[in-house]
């Protein structure tokens, strides 16, 4: 799993190699220029890819198109016009499989096709999604199941339940930290800190009667 990062250091970095390659085509090394800025759209597209945090693959996103727009400049200025064509419909390409052209974290959520309004958990098994919006579906889809279903906290994990597990874990994880991460996500469906001031006695016996348990406490404590 890449390494994270906050998206403005993603983007500091993307900058730092544009201003490379800008370097390097001001000193007439133009297959260097070309190279350094093919890097930044590979590395943009892979992080989108890969990550399986909406925020990640946002940053990507724009990394991989900071470093077609310039590349589309450098084109145009050594006097390749056709390739510039080909990487400005690229770049829209790019912008429209992230969701990003219309407002940010929430376009990725509800512009994703026809996807908007489809239960979290048929898009976390849609393979045609993005990563980043299956994994989100997908943890919204276990804390519904675990910390909203009364059913499930009296009678346990429906073989329904249990077959859209397994399923989840076969099309989306793709490396070992994201076998663990998958793991943290079903075990641990709320995360939350130190316990409230005084909360024992009857707080502590509803967190183990209300559906999740003791797990979903941060969710329950919230409404």
């Amino acid at each position: 799993m890449l390494e994270p990062l906050l998206g403005a250091a993603w983007r500091a970095a993307a900058e730092a190699m544009v201003a490379r390659a800008l370097l390097a085509l001001d000193a007439g090394r133009v297959a260097d220029a070309e190279t350094t800025l093919r890097e930044v759209v590979s590395v943009g597209v892979l992080l989108a890819d890969a990550s399986p945090f909406i925020i990640d693959a946002l940053a990507g996103a724009g990394v991989a198109g900071l470093g077609l727009t310039t590349l589309r400049a450098l084109y145009a200025a050594t006097g390749r016009p056709a390739e510039a064509e080909r990487i400005a419909s690229l770049s829209d390409a790019v912008q429209r499989a992230a969701s990003v052209a219309g407002g940010g974290v929430r376009a990725a959520f509800a512009g994703a096709g026809g996807r908007a309004g489809a239960a979290p958990g048929a898009v976390a098994l849609d393979e045609d999604a993005p990563r980043a919006l299956r994994w989100a579906m997908a943890s919204a889809h276990v804390g519904i199941t675990e910390c909203g279903s009364l059913r499930h906290r009296l009678f346990g994990e429906s073989q329904a339940y249990r077959a859209w597990k397994e399923k989840a874990r076969a099309t989306l994880v793709r490396s070992p930290g994201e076998a663990g991460l998958f793991e943290v996500m079903v075990e641990t469906p709320v995360r939350f800190g130190r316990r409230r001031d005084g909360a024992g006695g009857i707080a502590a016996l509803l967190a183990r009667l209300l559906p999740g348990g003791p797990r979903c406490s941060g969710v329950w404590a919230a409404m």
